[in-house]
């Protein structure tokens, strides 16, 4: 498995606007992009944020995650045969 750090911990209740803005294409649906952009005062913020780690996965198989200091990981699993 690889795994890389694309927004630090260091963000805190940020991570999820972060992500919206540096990443913000790889986010489908344009009502999820704008609540992330509106930031952790908007009430859907944290509900729309766990949906959207339960079910991202992009093309090259990067799928995201949360580590326990608040990073958001791109992890990939690479099946070698």
């Amino acid at each position: 498995m690889e795994t890389e750090v694309l927004i630090s911990g260091l963000y805190g209740v940020n991570v999820p606007k972060r992500f919206a803005e540096d990443y913000g294409d790889y986010i489908k649906d344009p009502e999820i992009k704008a609540i992330f952009l509106e930031g952790p005062l908007n009430p859907q913020y944290w509900d729309a944020w766990d949906e959207f780690l339960e079910s991202y996965m992009d093309e090259t198989g990067c799928w995201l995650r949360q580590n326990d200091e608040g990073d958001l990981l791109c992890s990939t699993i690479w099946d070698e045969e």
